[in-house]
């Protein structure tokens, strides 16, 4: 049964709210991109040159890799938190939605859908966010990988990272504010293969060992922020500043 998707902002509850201005539902300014359109490698090479605008010291590579992280991140947002909190499901192929993104930054901004969601059917993870999988970010990492010369694993890597981390923060913040989670979605990223048999490119992003105190894993890959400026430092969760620790031991 299709219902207005009127109360998906309602999802972003508590601390979810920093996440909410990544979801636009509804009709979008003329800034939106279509998806499917953003996959071109004419629009790719334009994208890149408006990102090169703000970042003029980084290599194409940080910059695909930068691209993809923000863009995953608005994208997960906003199709995960209404799925945990509503059992919402948002059609998020990329012919279905379109990407906003900064005027003054040419940033990733936003994912606009439209206004309508519905709800799901079935409470396996790998059934109500397969179109996510499949239909947007593997599309979507090819085409980026292909253009930058990036590999593909790396922009998997970190897109399960942040998959990871909006899940751990979503239902840590469910469970403080006592509501129920509608679905395990940690399957997504702890199970090897799919039920299909396909490889999960979102299996295990995290770097083996656990943090020291005990918070949110260290990333297996590198995001490579530090090369999007010359006095960027290393995240607080980069897996080369394991190697360091271990050298300065």
């Amino acid at each position: 049964m299709m219902i207005s998707a009127a109360p998906l902002e309602s999802a972003f509850v508590g601390r979810l709210s920093r996440l909410a201005g990544g979801l636009v539902v509804g009709n979008a300014d003329g800034n939106a991109v279509r998806c499917d359109h953003l996959i071109l490698p004419n629009a790719i090479a334009n994208r890149l040159q408006r990102l090169t605008l703000a970042l003029p010291d980084a290599s194409r590579q940080s910059l695909v890799v930068l691209w993809v992280r923000l863009h995953v991140a608005r994208l997960l947002a906003a199709v995960m938190v209404p799925a945990l909190i509503l059992d919402r499901w948002i059609p998020v192929g990329l012919d279905q939605c379109r990407a906003i993104f900064s005027v003054e930054t040419g940033y990733p901004q936003a994912i606009q859908v439209m206004d309508t969601a519905a709800e799901f059917t079935t409470d396996d993870p790998f059934e109500r966010f397969a179109s996510l999988v499949w239909q947007h970010l593997a599309p979507f990492i090819a085409a980026l990988a292909l253009h930058g010369r990036t590999s593909p694993k790396l922009l998997w890597s970190n897109a399960g990272f942040e998959l990871y981390s909006l899940v751990r923060r979503t239902v840590q913040e469910a469970e403080s504010l006592d509501l129920p989670v509608h679905c395990d979605a940690q399957a997504l990223f702890r199970q090897r293969l799919w039920p299909d048999g396909r490889r999960n490119p979102l299996f295990e992003p995290w770097h083996p060992e656990p943090a020291a105190d005990g918070g949110p894993r260290r990333r297996k890959a590198c995001c490579l922020y530090y090369k999007l400026k010359p006095d960027n430092k290393l995240c607080g969760n980069c897996p080369i500043g394991i190697k360091q620790e271990k050298v300065q031991a």
